[in-house]
């Protein structure tokens, strides 16, 4: 009786090898340091609870004010936070969902046809995938391009596999996991390209950027001659991703689209009022969630740094993002290497072939949210781990 979208996933109840290994050590009740999490109220960097119920005081939360678009104060805010990167965005211009993966179906709603083709980066996260096969689309992976031991993009790649199908093309920046930004130059060969197809932006990584190297990064340029959607949220930006709220920025559409957005967006009408009421408070404590966010991001990556400089394994740079790169040995099948990591030391981390990256390589994928002394004690544990499988 299932659809066909979901039949498409095969057997998606049915574990893969490394989460019954991680199910069975939680039923034994054995502990394990999982490198892997990426929920922050989990790993103490939740935004401040006494903070959250001050600002509740001041709202009715029994009231409601339906907006289509979302409320006009919190859209306010949002245009702000823009206005502070430089960029002049209208409050017209925002919309207000109940998170990133609903931003990415409404707008996957508004510019598709089921059959048709979107392209997402490689490697990614393999949420793309579920999120295009709801819409019975079908998800084509444009590779990122490695230079230098890191992951950029690249304009020639992407256009080499666009077709008469392909209506959307998804960008990441900071990319999940690797790090990866747009710059001045990525933007710069694509106006030079002419391509139309829509383009969706996910930026809700911004703000945890790599050094100073990276400097000619630019999420999404000020004269796009495109339809051009940027996506964020508070979920990693204040670290509450448990109060469910995104927004799309409409950054270059005409009314049709504009109109046909409002429709989805009415049609839904479920984007929480009371996060929306006090969003305007929530921004000013954005620099104290990110500051401390970012710390624990600096002083984990320097922990692994340190600790693998001279071993088998090889630290890649930080671009951006919640997520270290870790190079495997050589002779490694990382999806066996991580289930024997789990077995004989107790230490979680995912294989990089969950996220699309090549079969001639190894990589391990790591939390740099970590709790730090967790984060410590897995390196360590990583390093002394001589078994290549």
């Amino acid at each position: 009786m299932l659809s066909k979208r979901l039949l498409q996933f095969g057997n998606f109840s049915e574990e893969n090898k490394l989460t019954s290994i991680k199910k069975n050590l939680e039923e034994r009740n054995v502990p394990f340091l999982d490198l892997t999490s990426s929920n922050p109220t989990n790993l103490g960097l939740e935004f401040p609870d006494p903070i959250l119920r001050h600002l509740l005081e001041s709202v009715n939360l029994s009231h409601y004010n339906p907006e289509v678009k979302g409320l006009e104060s919190a859209r306010n805010s949002i245009s702000n936070f823009y206005a502070e990167r430089g960029y002049t965005v209208s409050k017209e211009s925002i919309y207000l969902t109940p998170s990133t993966s609903d931003s990415y179906s409404y707008l996957f709603k508004l510019l598709t046809n089921p059959g048709d083709e979107v392209l997402t980066p490689s490697p990614g996260y393999p949420l793309f995938s579920y999120l295009s096969s709801m819409e019975n689309l079908n998800e084509i992976h444009y590779p990122l391009v490695k230079r230098d031991a890191v992951w950029e993009y690249d304009v020639e790649s992407i256009l080499n596999v666009t077709s008469t199908k392909t209506k959307i093309i998804c960008l990441v920046s900071p990319a999940n996991p690797t790090g990866s930004q747009l710059n001045k130059n990525f933007w710069l060969e694509w106006k030079e390209s002419r391509c139309q197809i829509p383009i969706l932006i996910d930026e809700v990584f911004y703000g945890y950027d790599g050094s100073d190297e990276f400097q000619d990064r630019q999420t999404f340029p000020t004269d796009a001659d495109f339809p051009l959607f940027i996506l964020n949220g508070i979920s990693k930006m204040f670290c509450l991703p448990n109060w469910k709220l995104g927004w799309i920025l409409s950054a270059n559409s005409d009314h049709r689209l504009e109109n046909g957005l409002e429709l989805i967006l009415d049609t839904y009408l479920s984007t929480n009022t009371i996060i929306q009421s006090i969003l305007p408070q929530i921004f000013q404590w954005k620099p104290m969630i990110q500051n401390k966010t970012k710390t624990r991001i600096q002083r984990n990556f320097r922990i692994a740094s340190d600790l693998l400089s001279d071993s088998k394994y090889q630290v890649l740079p930080y671009q951006g993002g919640w997520f270290l790169v870790l190079k495997l040995p050589e002779l490694a099948n990382d999806e066996l290497f991580c289930e024997t990591l789990l077995e004989k030391k107790a230490v979680l981390i995912y294989p990089g072939k969950w996220f699309g990256f090549s079969h001639n390589e190894s990589y391990g994928i790591i939390s740099l949210i970590t709790e730090e002394e967790t984060f410590r004690l897995g390196i360590e544990k990583i390093l002394v781990f001589n078994q290549i499988v």
